[in-house]
């Protein structure tokens, strides 16, 4: 027990407290041999190219009109904010974890648990709203491409998790070759479609004026500016990955930048090719009359049909690679809260021969198979807004506790820089006062009335108490060393 003053008071054991995550006894450590680059494809895996160009940055254009380029640019400097206090206060954890560990660092093991909880929470529903995504796009891939009718939507789904959990039983190297793979087909169809468009039809529809500051505040700002920071959802898995990587005081401070610039740059390019192709004086019909299909049928226009065939099935590929990058994500959170002492121990075990947290990997998987069961009759499309909402939603908490608790870490040690101050302050500024915005106009994410979906909210409030009061009722292991005076 302490003093105000730190020091410890003499008694019959005294009890030291670890500042950080301790392992529970016996337990093993990860490892793997996950290059930078292997690094960098896995977390843009989860950003899903094809995927969000396709159904996010539509509704980035249909909100926030022909100024869409400037938000997600703006997206960008508020995740660069973040991710340099990110990455300055990674030299002091030394744990995997992301959001988990940086919180319990900072703020206590109870407040970090309840944290932990909120982001299993956050990385399962949005594997599971990826899960319902994949299924209708699979039937209609089949039926409007071979002509095969009738599939089910939940086949494609069922497939789609079997695919990622076999890949996530077995090592981190072989599903990091799978997105990096992965990753050059998205980028490059993408890619091809971006550098077509400006040339096509003389350049007349070419335009610099969608970056024109003048038309930053054009449309609904908030819808806008939620969908461009959605964009962003998995750059920060680089520290959950801490193990397995080579070199990682160096490989993950460089990736968790590459991501954010990558991510911000390459879509805030393809929002302005995409208005580029109708026009800065068409473009917002299109997007109103038919906002899920404005890249497709731009795509179709300036490279034809076939092109677009081969993009949805790209975009099926797409998906599966951003359910493996939660997958892997959910299943080292789920590992790492095990290897804490927060849950059952089993779920800390690591495959002899693969190691991987496989029975983590393998809860993830039976975990949406029997959502899958539970919610087999329901509209998958309602399940994808729905839950993929409050996955969302659930990542704002996470990413506001986390720039606070960094913004606090350096402050309690006054520690005072552009790093460790000026820029977690920055985040705590921007991302906490949208996570209130987000909360007031939640509807915007689930496509429901305003006022609707505060069940689904009050579910994140339960998962951060049930961990909070799980870590206040029981003693973390190995976390205290008693001496015996």
């Amino acid at each position: 027990m302490k003093d105000l003053d730190g020091a410890f008071k003499p008694s019959r054991a005294t009890y030291i407290i670890t500042p950080e995550l301790t392992y529970a006894p016996g337990t093993q450590a990860l490892k793997g041999k996950v290059s930078g680059w292997e690094l960098l494809c896995s977390v843009l895996a989860f950003a899903a190219p094809v995927t969000s160009v396709s159904s996010l940055i539509p509704f980035v254009i249909q909100g926030g009109g022909i100024g869409a380029p400037l938000l997600i640019l703006a997206a960008t400097v508020l995740m660069l904010s973040f991710s340099i206090g990110f990455v300055a206060m990674s030299e002091h954890v030394t744990k995997p974890g992301a959001f988990y560990a940086y919180v319990a660092e900072a703020c206590g093991i109870k407040i970090g648990h309840g944290t932990a909880f909120v982001a299993v929470f956050a990385y399962f529903t949005l594997g599971f709203c990826t899960v319902a995504l994949i299924g209708p796009v699979f039937s209609s891939f089949l039926s409007e491409v071979f002509g095969i009718r009738g599939v089910p939507w939940y086949v494609g789904s069922m497939l789609s998790f079997m695919i990622t959990g076999f890949l996530s039983y077995l090592r981190i190297d072989l599903s990091a070759k799978v997105l990096t793979l992965t990753m050059f087909a998205e980028i490059a169809v993408v890619l091809i479609f971006n550098l077509i468009v400006p040339f096509s039809n003389n350049g007349q529809n070419f335009s610099v004026e969608p970056l024109s500051a003048s038309h930053f505040f054009d449309g609904n700002f908030t819808v806008a500016f939620l969908y461009s920071i959605i964009i962003f959802i998995g750059f920060e898995s680089t520290a959950v990955y801490r193990d397995e990587v080579k070199n990682p005081k160096k490989t993950i401070p460089f990736v968790t930048y590459a991501a954010v610039l990558f991510i911000g740059c390459f879509y805030a390019f393809s929002a302005w090719m995409i208005i580029t192709a109708y026009g800065v004086d068409n473009v917002m019909e299109a997007a109103n009359r038919d906002t899920a299909n404005l890249f497709m049928n731009a795509m179709a226009t300036y490279m034809g049909k076939t092109s677009v065939d081969v993009t949805r099935g790209i975009l099926i590929i797409s998906a599966i690679a951003c359910l493996l990058s939660a997958h892997n994500a959910l299943a080292r959170y789920i590992y790492s809260l095990s290897r804490n002492g927060a849950i059952s121990p089993k779920f800390g075990k690591i495959h002899p021969k693969h190691m991987s947290p496989y029975v983590a990997s393998l809860g993830c998987t039976l975990g949406w198979a029997l959502a899958t069961l539970v919610l087999i009759k329901a509209d998958p499309n309602l399940l994808y807004a729905q839950v993929g909402g409050v996955g969302t939603y659930a990542m704002l908490i996470l990413m506001s506790l986390t720039s606070i608790a960094v913004l606090y870490f350096f402050l309690r040690r006054k520690e005072f820089s552009f790093r460790t101050t000026v820029c977690p302050l920055l985040a705590v500024a921007g991302i906490l006062s949208f996570t209130l915005l987000t909360t007031v106009n939640f509807h915007y994410l689930t496509g429901g009335e305003p006022g609707s979906g505060i069940w689904l909210q009050l579910i994140i409030v339960g998962m951060f108490a049930f961990g909070y009061f799980s870590a206040l009722l029981k003693p973390q292991p190995a976390s205290i060393a008693a001496t015996e005076r």
